[in-house]
């Protein structure tokens, strides 16, 4: 959620910001830590510090990835401040009650995140969605609609990080049960209304069940995957128009037609949400499982360790201790909530002559998912995943 704060209001949270992250007497320094694209200053413990670093690399990479036509690489590091403690959060400008903002200043744009233990999947979605309106206010050279900034910060807020790559695209089952109950109830803008709609009234006539939100992230949903990514091409023509200066009113409807055409386009997208099965994505829960657990068989390989099962995969020295270098190290909780779902499945270890090591996975309904990697140097170059159907 964009905080829509006075200039002098945000002026003053962030120097209050920096005045806990400079000041030596306060009750929990912060400390400074040079990450790939983000300046971060925490007061969290080692292990935590090192997979926000972790996380948002990825993440950012994600972005650039997906909106390499639209962004360009920021002057300096984004800012981003990680606190322990609520009280220091919010003198900072945190919202009550959340786990993530983005403020954009004079000074700046910066994400402030609070580390809420056994909350670590709703900071991480808070943190990956307010990241999000920092890299778009920071990147890209346009100004996007409300409906677009918060759908597409909501689709990378669900993405599911596995060490080496964040995997989108997912559709978590109880957020469609949502979508289909809002669709069910006709609860749903029309989609001209939604694509005008400004910020203040985004934020004035906020649904208190969330409802502007699931619906911006099922349109962008859609438009990228639905109908086997039919869309996807139009979405891009859209983003391009306003990159060029159309308003976003004149690229809508030059992209997607008159008033009738754009009806008519609703009821698809609509229908589709609604058809869809209880689980519809649960090939790309499964190719997040593989790519995590090859992106920890890439690890072992890195330090000449020969891995022949996943039962040794998982029995082999812990990568979560944090003297290990930056390229070797995992978080903890990242492997502890793959293993007990990885052991449940078939896998195969195989070691082709002259290639990297490689794992696949067989997956009733699905298939074989198989993990590759490369190494560059003393890490991981990359880490891909492909699945073979049953029927192929």
């Amino acid at each position: 959620m964009k905080l829509l704060l006075s200039l002098g209001t945000t002026l003053l949270l962030v120097l209050a910001t920096f005045a806990i992250a400079q000041n030596p007497s306060a009750r929990s320094p912060m400390r400074d830590f040079d990450t790939p694209y983000y300046k971060l200053s925490t007061n969290v413990d080692v292990a935590t510090a090192r997979e926000a670093d972790l996380r948002m690399t990825r993440m950012f990479e994600e972005y650039r990835r997906r909106l390499s036509d639209f962004s360009v690489a920021p002057r300096l590091k984004l800012p981003f401040y990680l606190f322990a403690d609520e009280p220091e959060y919010y003198a900072a400008g945190g919202m009550p009650g959340s786990a993530g903002v983005f403020i954009r200043s004079s000074r700046g744009a910066m994400l402030m995140a609070l580390a809420r233990p056994g909350r670590e999947a709703s900071t991480w979605h808070t943190v990956q969605h307010e990241g999000f309106h920092q890299f778009a206010a920071m990147t890209i050279n346009m100004r996007l609609p409300v409906w677009l900034n918060e759908g597409l910060a909501e689709y990378f807020g669900s993405g599911i990080f596995t060490g080496d790559n964040f995997i989108v695209g997912v559709i978590p089952p109880r957020r469609l049960e949502e979508v289909q109950e809002q669709i069910k109830k006709r609860k749903w803008k029309n989609f001209t209304a939604m694509t005008n709609m400004s910020h203040e009234a985004w934020n004035n006539q906020m649904d208190m069940d969330n409802s502007n939100y699931d619906q911006a992230w099922a349109m962008v949903h859609f438009l990228i995957h639905g109908e086997d990514g039919k869309y996807s091409p139009a979405l891009v023509k859209y983003m391009m128009a306003m990159h060029k200066g159309a308003t976003p009113q004149n690229a809508w409807t030059s992209t997607f037609g008159n008033p009738n055409d754009i009806a008519l386009f609703q009821e698809k997208c609509q229908k589709w949400w609604a058809d869809l099965p209880e689980n519809p994505t649960r090939e790309t829960y499964f190719k997040a499982l593989v790519s995590t657990t090859t992106s920890m068989l890439a690890r072992h390989e890195l330090q000449r360790r020969k891995i022949e099962t996943i039962e040794e995969l998982f029995a082999a020295p812990a990568l979560t201790d944090v003297k290990l270098s930056r390229d070797l190290w995992l978080p903890a909780k990242l492997i502890d909530d793959i293993e007990r779902p990885a052991k449940r499945f078939e896998w195969k270890l195989e070691r082709p002559r002259g290639k990297n090591p490689q794992l696949t996975c067989t997956v009733p309904q699905i298939g074989t998912i198989t993990g590759t990697f490369t190494l560059a140097g003393n890490r991981v170059g990359s880490v891909s995943v492909t699945v073979t159907k049953e029927s192929e």
